[in-house]
């Protein structure tokens, strides 16, 4: 029988019932002596007690220790309550090495005298060295409640969760040491092993303390660096990077952390379309490889720099709105021509801009135009670009958009012509104001947001709409599924009675909106969207909105979109010149973007 099947056949077989040898078969048999089986009926069990523990006592002086254990149960089974009979059984335990049952008396010690924590520290160390880490973390966590300095205890304590396989344990632990202590290697110890549990943003702060305190330390340089790419800061790591590299520029394996940063960095410039963002970081990544060509990572690097190349070329995108809304069938087709520059995330565009209408229900017939603009997209950071587009007709649009992690925001100045009636095209009639919108991720599961404009039309009307509300997301996995539910209050008011030969909506028009709605990747190339919205505005007007889209990535620098909506209102929210007291609308926004 093993140490542990021995604990275990104790634990059941309990104090105050039969007892199983107090040996293990690894230990040496016990020496003999005359010590009789407790069998005989006593009329006295705490004078027979008392005896048995004084005969015990006597044995082990003369150095019969296995006997006197006999009798240290005896007295134990016949005065369970006896804590001085424990501890003398216990310390004769221990010095025999029978680990497992000395546990077991001083288990019974700790209910007996809960207060005295010197039984607990007595099971901490037997627990430890018996490799038994969740009685010992259990023993650990007692003692540090009654004594939060001791840092050797923290210690201790902390290398127990570490054995135990517990990072994020081991990691606090270590982070209360290092604050008593302001030990440097402690908060460095603490950092890996948040890394290792995926807590990244604790990790960052306890490498940069340890950074912080020994400053020369080129390990704990490096390892704040590594927690900054980890969080995905790459931008901080490349600053943090260059300082380093600045102080001691013969650092050891510093080029190679340089080199991964800067990969980072370019990889995230990808993903947000700075193309030749990212060429330059993958190129400061080969020089500071060496300029490797052919092999490891320098065969990374340059795959990544012909592939920042390849998508920086000339492209052709094709958005193309058309839809139905109060009987009044409309198409916007734009085609951008861009072509990008070199050494600059700007790409100018060509643009024809094409709108028709109709409605034969009305006798309005059909209407249509074309306008010719130029227009320019500047991509200046990872987050956020500025465009500007304008042409014939007068049409043009300045505006910039905003999107991280938490902030998504927009706001743009155009002048246009109202384009959803064959009515509104044939008079040009034109309205010239500004949009904006704005929304903050407060965590994984609550955002809030909302969008505005006010727009002055050419007849001397001004109008304004706005739409705000919050948004649940009880299942928020990007890249995987995501499921949201939200509230939309909207509303337009303007200067003028309901025309719909020109434009839609009523004088003062308020909805609210409630729906939810699915967005889910298929995998890393596909997602696909589906929506539901219930709307009761101010009018008497309600009813549904039902959506549908997906995004497709076609290949390098190709994909197309899709995006439909069937019901009263666009997504539940009231848009600048496109609702109607119809139930039966609908909207297509689709597109194709092809680089060349």
């Amino acid at each position: 029988m093993n140490k542990r099947n021995l604990l275990a056949a104790l634990l059941v077989t309990g104090m105050t019932g039969a007892f199983a040898p107090a040996w293990s078969e690894d230990d040496p048999a016990p020496e003999t002596s005359p010590t009789p089986a407790v069998t005989e009926t006593v009329s006295d069990p705490k004078a027979e007690a008392a005896k048995s523990l004084a005969e015990g006592r006597e044995l082990y002086r003369k150095g019969f220790s296995e006997s006197a254990i006999v009798q240290y149960r005896r007295s134990i089974e016949l005065d369970p309550d006896n804590a001085q009979a424990y501890e003398e059984l216990g310390k004769i335990l221990t010095e025999t090495k029978n680990n497992a049952y000395a546990i077991t008396i001083y288990n019974k010690l700790a209910e007996l005298q809960p207060d005295n924590l010197k039984w607990r520290e007595i099971l901490f160390e037997l627990h430890t060295a018996y490799e038994m880490p969740r009685e010992a973390a259990v023993d650990g966590e007692v003692l540090l409640a009654a004594r939060p300095n001791d840092l050797e205890l923290i210690k201790r304590l902390a290398e127990v969760y570490k054995g135990y396989g517990l990072s994020d344990r081991y990691a606090d632990t270590l982070i209360k040491g290092a604050r008593i202590s302001n030990d440097a290697k402690m908060y460095y110890d603490a950092g890996e092993a948040y890394l290792a549990a995926d807590m990244k943003p604790q990790a960052v702060d306890a490498y940069r303390r340890a950074a912080e305190l020994e400053p020369t330390n080129i390990e704990y340089q490096n390892a704040y660096g590594k927690g900054l790419n980890a969080i995905g800061d790459s931008d901080a790591a490349r600053a943090h990077y260059e300082k380093v590299a600045q102080q001691f520029p013969q650092a050891q394996g510093l080029k190679d952390r340089q080199a991964e940063t800067e990969l980072a960095v370019g990889d995230r410039m990808l993903t947000a379309r700075r193309f030749v963002a990212a060429r330059k970081a993958y190129e400061k990544a080969k020089a500071l490889n060496g300029g490797a060509a052919d092999s490891g990572l320098g065969a990374s690097i340059n795959e990544r720099i012909a592939k920042a190349e390849r998508l920086n070329h000339v492209y052709v995108e094709n958005p193309i709105y058309f839809g139905n809304q109060g009987g009044n069938h409309f198409v916007e087709n734009l085609t951008y021509i861009g072509i990008p520059m070199h050494d600059e995330d700007v790409s100018f565009q060509v643009i024809n801009d094409y709108r028709y209408a109709r409605n034969n229900g009305n006798g309005q017939g059909a209407s249509g135009f074309a306008s010719q603009q130029l227009g320019v997209d500047w991509k200046t950071s990872e987050f956020t670009n500025v465009y500007a587009r304008g042409g014939t007709f007068g049409i043009f649009q300045v505006g910039v958009n905003h999107q991280d992690d938490k902030f998504t925001g927009g706001i743009s100045v155009r002048r246009d012509i109202v384009t959803y009636t064959p009515q509104g095209i044939r008079d040009r009639l034109s309205y010239i104001g500004g949009t904006g919108n704005a929304a903050y991720q407060f965590n994984d599961w609550f955002s809030l947001g909302g969008a505005f404009s006010a727009y002055n039309y050419s007849d001397d009307i001004f109008e304004y709409t706005y739409n705000i509300g919050p948004r649940f997301t009880p299942i928020n996995k990007p890249n995987d599924f995501i499921w949201a539910v939200g509230y939309n209050h909207g509303g337009v008011f303007n200067q003028r009675d309901a025309n719909d030969l020109q434009r839609f909506g009523p004088t003062n028009f308020q909805i609210d909106s409630f729906g939810t709605d699915i967005e889910h990747w298929i995998n890393k190339d596909f997602r696909y969207r589906l929506g539901y919205y219930r709307s009761l505005s101010n009018v008497g007007v309600n009813g549904n909105t039902f959506l549908a889209g997906f995004d497709w990535q076609l290949g390098e620098g190709s994909y197309v979109w899709f995006n439909g909506e069937y019901g009263n209102f666009v997504g539940g929210r009231v848009q600048p010149g496109l609702f109607s007291t119809s139930n039966n609308n609908w909207l297509i926004n689709a597109g194709v973007h092809v680089t060349f």
